[in-house]
């Protein structure tokens, strides 16, 4: 099933089938047809925005690098090889309603994009003092209660109870120990302001008010080093770490992924960047139009 999904990832990312079908979108000299717009799951315009997006980075990417045919030989012939057997292999093809030759434009397609988004991102660098910054916001971590209200009056007289008397009536809500990348940075801010035992004014977030109380403020914890770093990992990074236990490898590890993390959020500014410099030059226009 895998492999056969792979194959489908490949028509999806791709920009053109075999068969000929009504053209909806033309992209300088390609064309988006109806029967693709249809095979893609979402919302059609949604869906032909996406693939004009990728028809154009495919295409600046066939100006700026040059691809063999034995380089796209061997990426066929990998593809090959997970079936095992070859009628599998060309049963799954059938499947898709795709070719050989389809399948190796296809191929060609993704490694040319491939060059094109890591020759963006390895010259993306991140900088020492980035890095001791964001890492920093990790060396504390705090404890709360908090209280939300929708009425700025219902706030108040609830902050003026907890000053006056130490408790309240209205509904408190508790979080265990957390470090400010951790929350919405709203209130991440309001939380980080306080000192252990210290309540903040009510403070406006969206259409609600907000007072916290702080429990404990602390250097984080071993433990909690090592559920940040478990979070880092779950969020899709390509680090492949072994479980540390101690203190400072954790640190190392999670220096590690704010790098990876960072890096991956400039390359898909870049990415966007880029998408948006080429559209504003491209002849892009629809059929009906």
């Amino acid at each position: 099933m895998k492999k056969i999904a792979f194959l489908f990832f490949l028509v999806v990312a791709g920009v053109s089938f075999c068969r000929a079908d009504e053209i909806v979108v033309r992209v300088n000299d390609e064309a988006i047809t109806s029967s693709e717009i249809v095979s893609i799951p979402g919302e059609p315009e949604q869906v032909v925005d996406m693939m004009i997006n990728q028809m154009l980075l495919t295409q600046e990417a066939r100006k700026r690098f040059s691809i063999t045919k034995e380089e796209i030989d061997e990426r066929f012939e990998r593809v090959k090889e997970d079936f095992g057997k070859e009628e599998e292999f060309y049963a799954a093809l059938s499947l898709q309603g795709i070719d050989e030759l389809y399948l190796r434009k296809r191929l060609e397609e993704d490694i040319l994009k491939q060059r094109l988004i890591s020759s963006i991102k390895e010259k993306i660098a991140v900088s020492e003092e980035r890095l001791i910054e964001e890492l920093s916001k990790y060396s504390e971590e705090m404890q709360v209660s908090y209280l939300v209200f929708e009425k700025k009056q219902e706030a108040d007289d609830s902050f003026l109870e907890l000053k006056q008397k130490g408790t309240t009536t209205s509904p408190v809500k508790e979080i265990s120990f957390f470090c400010a990348p951790e929350m919405r940075e709203e209130f991440s801010k309001i939380c980080f302001a306080l000192e252990e035992g210290q309540i903040s004014h009510p403070t406006p977030i969206d259409d609600k008010f907000y007072i916290v109380i702080c429990k404990k403020r602390q250097q984080t914890s071993l433990e909690s080093l090592q559920r940040i770093r478990e979070e880092f990992l779950s969020q899709g990074s390509s680090q492949d770490l072994e479980k540390p236990q101690e203190k400072e490898k954790i640190l190392d590890d999670i220096s590690e992924l704010i790098e990876e993390r960072i890096k991956r959020e400039e390359l898909n500014k870049l990415i966007s960047g880029l998408i948006e410099g080429l559209r504003e030059k491209a002849y892009i226009k629809g059929n009906r139009e």
